[in-house]
């Protein structure tokens, strides 16, 4: 299970639940604003990327995949996006990682979210293992992957 495995770094992770799950990307957004400032939320590690131009997305609560997730704290699942102009302007990881698949999952500590996982498949395929990502994703994380993800 993917939850049992102990990392030294959040890119391993990263990796690990992207050989596990099959699919193409695995990404963490989290704030990086100051303390008593507005959120600003950045993609901060990533996987399977095709390019760096995500370094240059800043997202607002509310607003692309991340900050939609962390505005209503619950998952987000969208197929076929390739196909789909308004999303592909209002998801700009969708469109420059040319993914046409997503999940994406608010990581929770203290009843507040954090960081935004995101898993996503550049194929209008399923993923390879459904269930292990609902396991993993219902926030199983044991307190050290948590922690890494938070503070990595």
């Amino acid at each position: 299970m993917i939850q049992d495995n102990v990392y030294s770094t959040v890119e391993e992770m990263l990796r690990n639940f992207k050989k596990s799950l099959g699919i193409d990307v695995v990404a963490l957004a989290k704030n990086v604003a100051p303390p008593l400032s507005p959120k600003e939320i950045r993609w901060a590690a990533i996987v399977g990327n095709e390019s760096e131009a995500y370094r240059n997305i800043q997202l607002r609560i509310g607003h692309g995949i991340a900050g939609l997730v962390w505005r209503t704290g619950r998952p987000l699942h969208e197929e076929a996006i390739q196909s789909k102009p308004k999303l592909l302007l209002d998801y700009p990881i969708a469109r420059m990682e040319n993914l046409n698949t997503v999940w994406a999952y608010p990581v929770v500590e203290h009843q507040e979210i954090k960081a935004v996982l995101l898993f996503g498949n550049r194929q209008n395929t399923a993923i390879s293992d459904q269930q292990t990502l609902n396991n993993w994703a219902s926030l199983s994380l044991n307190e050290s992957e948590k922690r890494l993800l938070l503070e990595g």
